[in-house]
């Protein structure tokens, strides 16, 4: 972790290795953020590519049904093209759904709820509900792995400051957290 987000540097000029480190600091954030943004786009790429594999055996009028749903209105109606492929291709679509849920929530890319609605509506709540707990967990972890291990250099680069402010203030109060 950052020596940015454990203590604040004492007034005066900088020194050698101060400039030092903010230079290397500087450098590894931005390889860091080109590893993330590479990663996310290669999986998109592979993610696209499987779904084409998965869904490989839809009719045309099955094909000519998907779209990305944004509202859920878009939902209820993929829900209903996919529930026909479904009944033919079960773990086709088990698999896909769980592949599209943990990418989006390990890249904490929005759409979730309506991959949530989309597995009840395809599995039922008895199915569908303890699916989406699983791949929400799984991607979680991978999000947090994500964070921990590209995350800290960014967030020490762009809020160094608040970071150390909000320690403080969370130092300040300790007696008053719910953990102690």
């Amino acid at each position: 972790m950052s020596t940015a987000l454990r203590q604040r540097r004492p007034a005066g000029p900088p020194s050698a290795k101060d400039e030092e480190h903010e230079r290397r600091l500087a450098k590894d954030w931005a390889w860091d953020l080109g590893k993330f943004v590479g990663l996310a786009a290669v999986s998109l790429l592979a993610l696209g590519l499987f779904a084409t594999w998965m869904l490989w055996p839809m009719t045309e009028d099955e094909w000519a049904g998907l779209r990305i749903p944004f509202t859920l209105a878009d939902a209820q109606r993929l829900g209903e093209v996919l529930a026909g492929f479904r009944d033919r291709h079960f773990w086709r679509v088990i698999v896909l759904h769980a592949a599209c849920y943990i990418f989006l929530q390990s890249f904490a890319i929005p759409g979730t709820v309506f991959i949530n609605l989309l597995g009840g509506a395809l599995f039922g709540m008895a199915v569908g509900y303890p699916l989406c707990l699983f791949y929400n967990t799984m991607g979680s972890i991978v999000l947090y792995y994500f964070g921990q291990t590209l995350g800290t250099r960014i967030v020490a680069r762009f809020f160094g400051d608040k970071m150390v402010q909000f320690r403080e203030w969370i130092q300040k109060h300790e007696s008053g957290l719910l953990y102690n």
